[in-house]
């Protein structure tokens, strides 16, 4: 079992009670905050509050109206998980054999697809993935396809969020921005940040230990199924048609609701109640 320091805990705490009695954050206690964040969300901490790592530095001087109302939301929401994130458990005995996933998405002729392989010993499962009309219309206006892409993903992972969890994950991904807004939970873009903290969360109830790594379309397994050639990648991947893994009403709402808010007290798969 892994858990932060009772003394690290507190000193975060004391300086977001500084925080709240200022009402501005500067350059110093951000520094600060950022490195103590770095080793609470440590790899076997897990990735629950990677989004909160470079979260205080962009608010550094900034004492707008909206600056302020961010900052107090990220303040409150900081001092709610850190206070509940329960310790992280490693089963020394479990599963050593990885779980590979492969996903990609694809914006083409004005339509949006997605796709994923999932290989788990012998189970060998290809996957179409569902993007919601509701998701497309709100991304419209954001440039590249990288929400398709990180969407595949995070699909994937809360479908099978029981199965995944405690287990080791290698997940491949072939397009670049996608990669480094899991890996960084982070990304100019709210949309993506979304979906980074979506994947936060899922940490949260259902930990896994997992690795992002960069795949050309090439060689990704999902590309084909990502653009309705599931059947050659039946044959080329020797995979089994899993069908189409159908969005969540709850998830779609969930990512929608955090463009806006990111720092809300969800109450979802986190387990906190707003």
């Amino acid at each position: 079992m892994i858990a932060n320091k009772p003394s690290r805990i507190d000193k975060l705490g004391k300086m977001l009670a500084a925080i709240r009695s200022q009402g501005f954050i500067t350059y110093a206690p951000a520094s600060e905050l950022q490195g103590l964040l770095n080793f609470a969300v440590g790899y076997f901490a897990g990735r629950s509050l990677k989004h909160l790592v470079s979260a205080f530095l962009p608010m550094v001087g900034d004492r707008s109206s909206s600056g302020v109302r961010l900052l107090k939301s990220l303040r409150d929401y900081s001092q709610f998980m850190i206070n509940n994130l329960p310790p992280r458990r490693h089963e020394v005995h479990g599963n050593n054999k990885p779980i590979v996933i492969f996903s990609d998405g694809a914006w083409e002729q004005e339509r949006a697809s997605a796709g994923a392989v999932v290989v788990d010993g012998s189970d060998r499962f290809a996957f179409t993935v569902e993007v919601p009309q509701e998701l497309i219309s709100h991304w419209l206006d954001k440039a590249g396809d990288s929400q398709i892409e990180l969407w595949a993903l995070v699909l994937i992972k809360w479908t099978f969020k029981e199965k995944f969890a405690g287990r080791r994950i290698v997940a491949w991904i072939d397009n670049e921005a996608a990669r480094a807004c899991a890996i960084k939970a982070n990304s100019p873009s709210p949309t993506m940040r979304a979906l980074a903290r979506v994947l936060g969360d899922l940490d949260v109830s259902f930990p896994s230990m997992t690795w992002y790594e960069r795949v050309c379309s090439f060689s990704n397994p999902s590309d084909l199924a990502s653009r309705g050639k599931v059947r050659e990648a039946l044959i080329d991947y020797c995979l089994e048609d899993r069908g189409m893994i159908q969005s969540s009403s709850e998830l779609v709402d969930l990512v929608l609701q955090l463009t806006d808010d990111l720092y809300q007290v969800a109450s979802t798969i986190s387990g906190a109640k707003t």
